[in-house]
């Protein structure tokens, strides 16, 4: 115990400090009472600014001692809600299984962990079983649900994602969830996925997770560690919309000036980009005219504004990808003369960008702008995550992962939702606001999910894309492709 309290020394805070923050452990501070003793709330100074932080106070009358009380972790959110997680040895359990020397499940240590050594889970070949009871969650708050653990003794970089196996169910529960999905990698270097959502009725729960193996085509069940479960609640953002017709309404028609302002400066070069001759009357009209678009350079490109005044632009698919990679036809709904579909495994993105259509020294995200046409049944139980990769050929093996690879969603990811009565689980979409690759619906009706970023500079050059996207997976999804759409982040 020693030796791990002084791998943490420069995290101590100081009783005087704690006493402080707690107004001298008053009850008014007070979150909860466990089998170790009281936790409180209070906040704290330090370099980067203050913080909320929740302390444990061990009090063995409660029946607990010192094991008890390092098994689990409490902290504070933003917003004050309780936050709580359970050591692996606390809550995973082994299920039976066949022994093997290279892959024997166990409890083991890991240096960067914020549990003792020996509460970490090495799982083996045969699934495992995760039951575990909090104390300490904020009442009618909505909670996920997360396994914390590495696949690696490498050093991952925070906000990557990793491609992992993962497949589970409540014990209630007949069918799994799961499968090959994504897992983010936090600024301590443990992976965290997102099992559950939840809305806590009171501060304790009682859940048992089953955990199984998945053996396919893939390169299956995969060894973990696991550091816990942690209970978060669900992190809220607020979505700041474009909204014409609030400027519209706000805004008097005569204010020509106002208008004129919300234009680049050099828009009458923009309009001559035009095939067609821009009509307008107003500032205001062009304004908006602008912002919705133009064909140029024989309708190899869609020029726009964004609501800044930067410019955006999108390139058809039929000079985005590779033809022979696609089948082709006509579109409705598309603003150009075809769109791409039923895609071969894998496909890729090759074009070439002037960037002197572009906003100078602006990063921009690119974007894959698709519609899902039949998705194969025996995709239904995957969240189908592509990854997108920038050097590639015929020999690379698409179900591994490196530094020079990222992943994406092509269905939006969905997370189980646990009802209070066996069986009336539903799903929500999954909480990852951070996460770049989820797919977005569009105002025009078609979908995009964003693949890549550019950086313009202050010169004129030719950017070229060449990048690819595949998938591990032993079926593949069918989708009919607009074009690749370049928006200033």
């Amino acid at each position: 115990m020693e030796s791990f309290l002084g791998e943490f020394q420069h995290l101590r805070i100081q009783l005087e400090d704690i006493k402080s923050a707690t107004e001298n452990f008053d009850n008014k501070r007070l979150i909860g009472v466990g089998g170790f003793g009281k936790v409180y709330k209070g906040e704290l100074c330090h370099f980067k600014g203050r913080s909320m932080v929740a302390f444990k106070r061990l009090d063995r009358k409660f029946g607990q001692g010192d094991p008890e009380f390092w098994k689990e972790w409490f902290s504070l959110n933003k917003t004050g809600e309780n936050c709580e997680m359970i050591s692996a040895a606390e809550c995973i359990f082994p299920k039976e299984y066949i022994p093997d020397e290279d892959n024997d499940p166990g409890y083991v240590s890991r240096k960067i962990s914020r549990f003792p050594p020996g509460n970490c889970y090495k799982t083996g070949s045969w699934g495992f079983t995760g039951h575990v009871r909090t104390q300490f969650l904020s009442p009618h708050i909505t909670y996920t649900v997360n396994l914390v653990f590495k696949d690696t003794d490498e050093v991952l970089v925070p906000t990557e994602q990793r491609y992992v196996c993962l497949r589970y169910k409540m014990k209630e529960e007949q069918t799994n969830s799961g499968g090959w999905m994504m897992a983010d990698v936090r600024e301590d270097g443990w992976m965290m996925a997102e099992l559950f959502q939840f809305e806590s009725e009171k501060r304790s729960v009682d859940l048992e997770i089953g955990f199984t193996p998945y053996f396919g085509e893939m390169k299956g069940w995969r060894s973990y560690v696991i550091e816990g479960i942690e209970f978060r609640p669900i992190e809220k953002l607020e979505h700041v919309m474009l909204d014409d017709n609030e400027d519209m309404h706000t805004i008097s028609e005569t204010d020509e000036t106002y208008w004129e302002n919300k234009l680049p400066n050099d828009y009458e070069k923009i309009i001559k980009w035009s095939e067609d001759d821009v009509k307008w009357t107003t500032k205001k009209e062009l304004y908006f005219t602008l912002c919705k678009g133009f064909q140029m350079s024989s309708g190899q490109v869609w020029l726009s504004l964004d609501k800044n005044g930067k410019r955006c632009l999108m390139r058809p698919a039929r000079y985005a990808l590779i033809a022979k990679e696609w089948k082709w036809k006509s579109h409705a709904e598309s603003r150009f003369k075809d769109v791409a579909y039923s895609p071969v495994h894998p496909f890729s993105i090759v074009c070439k960008i002037n960037s002197g259509i572009l906003s100078p020294e602006t990063k921009y995200a690119c974007y894959l702008v698709y519609k899902l046409e039949k998705s194969p049944e025996v995709l239904s139980n995957f969240e189908f995550v592509m990854q997108v990769r920038e050097n590639f050929d015929r020999t690379t093996d698409w179900r591994l992962q490196d530094d020079n690879c990222r992943f994406i969603y092509i269905f939006n990811p969905q997370t189980p939702v646990i009802r209070p009565k066996a069986g009336e689980n539903s799903h929500n979409p999954m909480n990852r606001p951070k996460l770049k690759g989820i797919p977005k619906q569009r105002n025009d009706g078609w979908m995009e999910v964003q693949v890549w970023e550019i950086q313009t500079g202050t010169t004129i050059e030719i950017i070229s894309m060449r990048f690819g996207l595949g998938t591990g997976y032993y079926g593949y999804v069918t989708l009919s492709v607009q074009g690749i759409e370049l928006r200033p982040e």
